[in-house]
């Protein structure tokens, strides 16, 4: 098992319910916990050569959804941006964008996705942030008496470009910033307009920086903390057995093994699966 990593004081964090104004005109609470009659998920996701064990994990995420939200008048609509570099670090793509659409076409894509190549150590980040804001046709959708929620779930395991972002030893081709001129300020003001829920999947340490930066740029930021160390094992187990449970899950699946008994990787693969189905559970209309 990997070693213990050093925890951000900082995590888990949900700001505080603020005032806004919903489709209907009048004056609602705007939290990440509140759900909504229409909902557009986008997942971001970083497709590099590291990131092979959580794309699986990703598809297996969509599917459940399917079945989650499969009870819903209201069904969602999913969207995906996969990134991974910029040239010449990796000359495939640096985004791959698939439009809102229901969740078995958005899962085809997914299931096409393969996670290769990157180069240097951060990522394209910025740029598919970026792209998931500004290039996802969004319904903003105002219908009476009904409400409407936009989200980003981002599932990457390093930072983006720029100093600012990671540790000053981190191998980085751009350590001025994005090679796309994007810029955390430009980001944060699109994110913030747009009134964008995001919520991070944080995989390991490498992101602390970046993370750090989001939450306090972000307006609607909530951080899911997949990583597991040996003082917050049990209570990672807790909620995994809670998933199992709430959503019926098979034991076969998961080779019969109780959690504190699996390997590192598998640990994480599942409590990924369980973490982020739970999180998006709390989006289904009530």
């Amino acid at each position: 098992m990997e070693s213990a990593p050093i925890e951000l004081e900082k995590k888990n964090v949900t700001p505080p319910i603020k005032k806004t104004f919903g489709p209907d005109g009048n004056q609602v609470e705007f939290s990440s916990e509140s759900a909504a009659d229409h909902l557009d998920v986008v997942f971001c996701i970083d497709v590099t050569g590291s990131m092979s064990s959580y794309i699986e994990r990703s598809k297996k995420v969509i599917a459940n959804m399917i079945t989650n939200f499969s009870e819903s008048e209201d069904k969602p609509l999913f969207g995906v941006v996969a990134y991974r570099d910029h040239p010449p670090q990796d000359n495939t793509f640096i985004t791959k964008v698939h439009q809102l659409s229901d969740a078995e076409k958005a899962l085809a894509f997914v299931k096409e996705l393969r996670a290769e190549g990157g180069g240097d150590s951060p990522e394209a980040v910025l740029q598919g942030l970026m792209d998931s804001i500004e290039k996802i046709q969004w319904r903003n959708l105002n219908i009476p008496d009904k409400t409407y929620k936009k989200l980003i779930v981002h599932v990457a395991d390093a930072p983006p470009h720029g100093k600012e972002f990671h540790a000053e030893n981190l191998d980085d081709t751009w350590p001025n910033g994005c090679p796309s001129g994007i810029t955390m300020a430009q980001l944060a003001s699109s994110m913030n307009e747009n009134k964008i829920y995001y919520h991070f999947c944080r995989l390991n340490t490498s992101t602390d920086v970046m993370q750090e930066k989001f939450v306090k740029e972000f307006k609607y930021c909530e951080i899911i903390d997949l990583v597991i160390t040996q003082q917050n094992m049990m209570s990672k187990k807790a909620e995994f057995d809670d998933y199992k449970v709430e959503f019926k899950k098979n034991k076969a699946e998961y080779k019969d093994k109780e959690f504190e008994e699996m390997d590192y990787g598998e640990q994480q693969e599942c409590y990924y699966e369980a973490a982020v189905s739970k999180k998006m559970a709390y989006n289904k209309k009530k």
